[in-house]
């Protein structure tokens, strides 16, 4: 049978969305572009188009799948129609199940597409089965249109072993002074920071001479952060602005599979702390937790001392606060009388981080076992003024400055290595309880800064002061006052 006459007997189907997953899954030429996901997101960012794929069976490459957006209404056949296979500066394309279609498959899927239920067809490269030389003059005509997209496509495993150690030297050493110069990369989950990025990106089109603004407008990439599978990250300079950016499907390619076990999951942090000079960075790391889906926060207040509950109304009332603290801010609130009982370890989540801020229990070696790291927030510069309560005896023995001292925290009382230290001038506070607190303000961007860089990855740079010179007559440790 001719050609011709073969691809008339071919019919195209519609897939339903368990057999497009499952043709995308099983197709070693398919890229992330090719998803339902992907697809159904573009179609949600114009009312003219829906999302759809079709299958075209009996071919010599076998079942035949191609995904896209066609245009909806009466016009989406004929000269009027469209099928878009992929959206500029994107792969997509058809794809057969069992392998790249090689030459004869390309040419039947040519020959069969003016009985698609489709008009023009928009289909741009695929780097894992591009379009052959041989078939390419074919690959034009009334009914369809093609085009060959340059890409950042690079497959490293093919790279000479010379080239491929300078590429992953060079982006070493990238990343390095990016990190020593301070730039931060996060991911963006706020309508702000994706319109913040749509005006990088048009500047970007706009460099390259590329015409995708009108592809991708601003409301694209701000209702992009609502589909599972995409996330916009970027990176930001010392000052907050914004440098750079991408958008990244997460699918079968284009993926690392060596991973460590941890990686990908949600980063754990267990905050100790109390509700006075622990309160900032509470509510402070809450809000992060609320904006960030990488990162889960669990609150431990201590029933020690004050806090004790030692009668049945009090653990009833303790309990109602709690309950109440956590709905506010949107994350799990325990309470703990004795944090080195093996009941209260039970409770602590897996592989988590740990930080203190204002707690008045000592930690024991299994529970600070427990933790990766486990960092302490102490109120004054140390070495000095260790103890319970420092803010008291630095305004007692007339001090001009005090500050906080981020330190790992180990069983020997607020000896631990030092991670960051932030002065503060005592001036205008008229008790300890307002030093505290001023402490805590000042020093609330570096607690937040260090559980951002556990949450990303990041490499964490330690600071010190010379304690001494901001302290007149400083002592070692004191314990409370008589």
């Amino acid at each position: 049978m001719p050609p011709q006459a073969a691809a008339r007997e071919r019919r195209w189907t519609r897939l339903d969305a368990s057999s497009w997953d499952a043709a995308v899954a099983q197709s070693p030429c398919a890229t992330p572009f090719h998803s339902r996901e992907w697809n159904e997101h573009v179609a949600s960012n114009d009312a003219r188009f829906e999302a759809c794929a079709w299958s075209l069976a009996g071919g010599p490459e076998g079942e035949l799948v191609l995904p896209g957006v066609r245009r909806r209404g009466g016009l989406r056949r004929g000269p009027f129609g469209r099928f878009v296979a992929s959206q500029p500066g994107v792969y997509g394309g058809p794809l057969a199940r069992s392998g790249a279609l090689g030459p004869e498959g390309w040419r039947a899927f040519v020959d069969a597409l003016p009985r698609a239920p489709f008009g023009r067809l928009a289909c741009f490269g695929n780097p894992h089965d591009p379009l052959p030389e041989s078939v390419r003059a074919s690959f034009a005509g009334p009914n369809f249109a093609s085009a060959e997209r340059t890409t950042m496509w690079v497959e490293l495993e093919k790279l000479p072993v010379d080239a491929l150690e300078s590429y992953e030297s060079n982006c070493r050493r990238n990343t390095r002074k990016a990190l020593r110069e301070g730039i931060r990369v996060s991911r963006v989950t706020d309508v702000a920071g994706a319109r913040e990025y749509h005006t990088i990106y048009v500047d970007s089109l706009r460099r390259w001479g590329s015409d995708g603004e009108r592809a991708y407008g601003p409301e694209w990439f701000v209702r992009a952060l609502e589909r599972p599978g995409l996330e916009l990250w970027c990176a930001r300079e010392p000052g907050g602005r914004m440098a750079a950016g991408g958008l990244f499907l997460f699918g079968a390619r284009h993926v690392v599979r060596e991973l460590d076990p941890g990686f990908g999951a949600r980063m754990k942090l267990v905050l100790f702390c109390n509700q006075s000079y622990g309160r900032a960075a509470m509510e402070a790391l809450a809000a992060l937790s609320r904006k960030s889906p990488t990162f889960e926060l669990t609150v431990v207040l201590s029933l020690k001392g004050p806090g004790a509950e030692t009668t049945l109304r009090r653990r009833l009332r303790g309990s109602w606060r709690r309950w109440k603290l956590a709905r506010k801010l949107g994350v799990r609130v325990l309470g703990a009388s004795d944090v080195n009982a093996p009941e209260f370890l039970a409770q602590l989540p897996q592989r988590a981080h740990g930080l203190v801020v204002g707690f008045n229990q000592i930690f024991r070696a299994p529970l600070i076992a427990r933790f990766e790291v486990l960092a302490n927030a102490h109120p004054s510069l140390l070495p000095f003024y260790r103890g319970p309560v420092p803010s008291h005896w630095v305004l007692a023995r007339g001090e001009a400055h005090s500050g906080c001292t981020l330190h790992r925290l180990v069983e020997a009382v607020d000896a631990g290595e030092i991670l960051a230290q932030v002065p503060v001038e005592t001036a205008g506070c008229a008790s300890a309880a307002e030093l505290d607190q001023r402490i805590a303000q000042r020093s609330l961007p570096v607690l937040t800064g260090w559980v951002e860089h556990l949450r990303d990855g990041r490499a964490w740079k330690a600071t010190s002061v010379d304690a001494r010179a901001f302290y007149a007559n400083p002592a070692d440790y004191l314990s409370f006052p008589d």
